[in-house]
């Protein structure tokens, strides 16, 4: 089980296009009779729901393709690449015929779940009651309905761009709740999440760096001489990462090349991440140090 399940009820999934489709899911009820669990009811959809989730799948961590090296004392781990997320809705329609609406109008209003900009994307929202707690944006690649059905439905498919949900907030640790020597970050997430942080120099320094204290050859290395206020800023959100060097009063530089060839790009896996740093004599941490948890699934 998930952090994020184990956490919060997902009650159901938003589709967030021009218009919000909330989607209420089934959930698991004890059967009056045994007690226990082989009864699916929509406890989270109401009467006057015109959309419920009869399925979906896609919720799941995607397929991993993992890459290895065949040597002559056995497989070596390469690296991994996860496939490409994609979430399969089954949607039943729950149109009000007494006030003239017919299952046409509620296709109507999925069919522009297509068309929602120039950039036609979708997000995918987990929500807990009336509150989102991650999300993952979408396009549509496959629209199916059952238009002549007596109980009708439409089947909606989406490829996301992300292969993990993000969470709705960040989380930010103060310079104050980082340990001088060994700062410990906790990541509530379920899937490794990139990171920010900023350091300032109060002396000059030669160099500065952050590694894994479990094992220190796994780091990032900086290579550069850093003189008083100097300040460094690092991201490494996969997609978004940077080193960008900012001299006293002067303007941000990109830096990527002080970043030595034996570096690696540190991610938080979930749980308790330790880390070392250089004694903190000549530099503080400038701001918060600012990550958004990732989750593979509910």
């Amino acid at each position: 089980m998930s952090v994020l399940e184990s956490t919060v009820k997902i009650t159901s999934v938003l589709l967030k296009g021009l218009d919000n489709v909330n989607l209420p899911v089934m959930a698991h009820v004890l059967d009056g009779e045994t007690g226990e669990l082989p009864v699916i009811a929509n406890l989270n959809a109401h009467v006057d729901d015109k959309y419920y989730v009869k399925s979906i799948t896609g919720l799941e961590p995607p397929d991993q393709n993992v890459a290895i090296a065949r040597t002559a004392s056995g497989g070596k781990y390469q690296g991994r690449i996860s496939a490409d997320r994609e979430v399969v809705v089954l949607i039943g329609l729950n149109p009000d015929w007494d006030a003239g609406e017919t299952p046409k109008l509620l296709r109507d209003n999925l069919y522009t779940l297509m068309s929602t900009g120039y950039d036609p994307k979708v997000r995918i929202m987990l929500v807990a009651s009336i509150f989102s707690v991650a999300y993952v944006d979408a396009y549509i690649t496959k629209f199916e309905a059952a238009i002549f059905d007596k109980n009708p439905v439409v089947q909606i498919t989406l490829t996301c761009l992300n292969p993990t949900f993000s969470a709705e907030s960040p989380i930010w640790y103060e310079p104050s709740e980082l340990d001088l020597d060994y700062p410990n970050i906790y990541n509530v997430g379920t899937a490794e999440a990139g990171f920010q942080f900023a350091v300032k120099f109060t002396d000059d320094k030669n160099g500065w760096y952050i590694r894994q204290a479990e094992n220190q050859n796994i780091g990032m290395e900086f290579d550069m001489q850093f003189h008083t206020n100097d300040v460094l800023s690092v991201s490494t959100i996969p997609g978004k990462r940077y080193v960008h060097w900012q001299k006293r009063r002067g303007k941000v530089t990109n830096k990527m090349g002080i970043l030595t060839n034996s570096s690696e790009w540190l991610q938080l896996h979930p749980g308790m991440n330790n880390f070392v740093v250089p004694p903190q004599d000549k530099w503080v941490w400038k701001g918060n140090l600012v990550f958004t948890p990732q989750y593979w699934g509910i």
